[in-house]
C-alpha cells in the first residue's frame, strides 16, 4: 500500500509512462525514490533512452540521489 501511495507522487510524465506500459511498476518505484522532481524526470528519460532494466533504473536512481547528497544539484520538489 505504501509503495502504491508513493507512485501517486510521481511527476505526470512518469505516471503516463507507467499507465502506457513504457515503464514497469519496478522502474517507477526506483525512480520515485530519488525525491527530486527534476532529477526524477532526467532519470526517466535515461531509462527510456536505454530501454533500461529495473536494476539499471535502480542504479540510475542511486546515482541521482548521490548527486543530491553531494550537493551537486539543488533539490526541487513539486
Amino acid at each position: 500500500v505504501i509503495n502504491a501511495l508513493k507512485l501517486l507522487t510521481l511527476p505526470d510524465a512518469l505516471k503516463d509512462g507507467l499507465l502506457s506500459g513504457l515503464i514497469s511498476e519496478g522502474h517507477a518505484r526506483a525512480l520515485v525514490s530519488i525525491g527530486d522532481t527534476r532529477l526524477t524526470i532526467e532519470a526517466y528519460k535515461i531509462v527510456l533512452k536505454e530501454k533500461a532494466s529495473v536494476r539499471r533504473a535502480e542504479e540510475i536512481a542511486r546515482r541521482m540521489k548521490k548527486k543530491i547528497e553531494e550537493g551537486e544539484v539543488p533539490i526541487t520538489k513539486e
